[in-house]
């Protein structure tokens, strides 16, 4: 057996390499305790562009808001909303998110929507923002409405079916024809009237409206769902009521005289913009 011919090494290379070693073991594990406390996160604004329009769908709030990420990708699992009346009688609202879409630009100054999805999940990338539009309706009364608003096509439809079955011999016949269409669409639409406006929900007084995300951060282990959430306050003044009666009115009787008369003006749903509205 040969003896070794190699040398130890001095003792400086030893630290040397110790050092070294200990250096890069200590980065390392800096560098994964940034990873671990640098989640993704992400921050959620909603904004002080809100209406409320009273369509087919319900009392329907049309709600903006900001999304922003941070430090990498997150995925959007839902979104939720929790109205308030803060002023006098206190009262809680059943908001629900029905659509998701976007503004688009339009012909004039004022940016219209265009709504795709029902569903809220998407994901949000690292240093980037999201504005997405909600509509959302207030959940006690919306199918009432919508059944309402059936209804009232259904009495059109049969009515205008009605009279033009009839065969006409004079001018004389034909106007009392139209009047008598002119006199049943007042008809329907003052019992409709009445009747929509016992279900709108909405009263005066101040509230709180908050909107919360839930999301999960991506790539990384044990990632548990988390919440964020921003809100708004606004006021309802006691013309409200007396301003949706007002343009429902107006509304349903375009909307009926289309039908019954084969017209093709346009209409403009009842809408209210707040009053006081602050970002919290």
């Amino acid at each position: 057996m040969e003896p070794s011919t190699s040398l130890p090494l001095p003792v400086w290379a030893t630290v040397f390499v110790f050092v070294i070693g200990a250096i890069a073991t200590s980065l390392e594990i800096v560098r994964f305790a940034i990873y671990i406390a640098s989640k993704p996160t992400i921050d959620v604004i909603l904004t002080k562009e809100i209406f409320v329009r009273l369509m087919e769908r319900g009392e329907c709030f049309f709600l903006n808001a900001v999304i922003l990420g941070r430090n990498g990708t997150s995925e959007i699992r839902d979104i939720y909303f929790d109205l308030k009346r803060i002023e006098g009688s206190q009262k809680i609202y059943r908001l629900v998110p029905m659509q998701i879409g976007q503004k688009t630009q339009g012909p004039g100054p004022i940016a219209g929507f265009s709504f795709y999805t029902e569903s809220a999940r998407s994901f949000v990338m690292k240093d980037s923002s999201a504005r997405p539009v909600v509509m959302a309706v207030l959940d006690e009364h919306h199918r009432k409405i919508a059944q309402r608003f059936r209804v009232f096509d259904d009495y059109l439809y049969s009515k205008r079916a009605e009279l033009q079955g009839r065969e006409l011999a004079t001018k004389s016949e034909s106007q009392q024809l139209l009047q008598e269409g002119v006199e049943y669409l007042e008809g329907i639409v003052r019992e409709a009237l009445d009747e929509m406006n016992d279900l709108v929900q909405i009263e005066p007084g101040r509230y709180r409206l908050t909107l919360s995300v839930s999301y999960v951060p991506t790539g990384r282990i044990f990632s548990k769902e988390k919440t964020v959430s921003s809100a708004i306050t606004f006021s309802v003044d006691d013309g409200y009521r007396k301003e949706f009666r007002r343009e429902l009115e107006q509304a349903l009787r375009t909307r009926g005289e289309n039908v019954l008369f084969d017209r093709d003006s346009n209409y403009n749903y009842p809408q209210y913009t707040p009053l006081d509205i602050e970002e919290t």
